[in-house]
């Protein structure tokens, strides 16, 4: 029979090492950071080791990134599981990477955020409107981004699809500004990754990467 491990929601300690104990404070700190400072492990870690650690008159070692990936791992799995009514039980003696798979398949509700499901108000929720409230009447071409004085004419869009803002600006300037009132629209929260272009890091560069990891 295999040995289970049982993650309990009333549970003061968290184990985030082999000889490393954490206590639910610390572990609501390492989430709290996270997203209040959209900190990542490595900048949690090089904060709180610089802010507490080299500070103190200790022997213990320096707190580590894995460290502090277990207590994110750990706390957010019990809030999860408490805001669901129950209490998560996994395979003992499993990589922290299929923790999180484990608890993902058990909580994870197809994506679903149960806290989330039946909530509205006057911030997520808004009436459905076909058009913005305000749109400037120009030429697509000035949504490129193109520094230029503000008072200067916005210069027209040239190059292989110049062609095809020509209906867009002729809709733009036809078309009447109003906002209809539908269904409403709530805001929804999804898992994604952001990052900016990538290009060359020669100077005066701005061709784009063949592969964008290794440079």
């Amino acid at each position: 029979m295999k040995k289970k491990r049982y993650y309990l929601n009333t549970a003061k300690y968290l184990k985030l090492g082999s000889n490393v104990w954490a206590d639910r404070i610390f572990s609501s700190s390492v989430v709290n950071g996270t997203y209040s400072f959209h900190a990542s492990s490595s900048a949690f870690t090089e904060f709180w080791n610089d802010s507490f650690w080299s500070g103190q008159n200790t022997t213990c070692r320096k707190l580590s990134r894995r460290q502090v990936a277990a207590a994110y791992v750990q706390e957010t799995i019990r809030r999860v599981a408490q805001s669901s009514g129950c209490q998560l039980t996994i395979a003992d003696n499993l990589p922290i990477d299929q923790v999180t798979k484990e608890a993902f398949e058990n909580l994870g509700e197809n994506g679903i955020i149960r806290s989330a499901q039946d909530h509205f108000c006057s911030e997520c929720t808004h009436p459905y409107k076909a058009t913005a409230d305000q749109i400037i009447r120009e030429d697509p071409a000035a949504l490129l981004g193109v520094d230029i004085d503000i008072h200067q004419p916005i210069p027209a869009l040239t190059g292989p699809d110049a062609e095809m803002s020509v209906p867009d600006a002729s809709i733009i300037n036809s078309e009447p500004l109003r906002a209809e009132e539908g269904s409403p629209v709530k805001m929804v929260v999804l898992d994604g990754i952001v990052m900016g272009p990538t290009h060359c890091a020669w100077d005066d560069c701005s061709n784009d990467l063949k592969n964008a990891r290794t440079g």
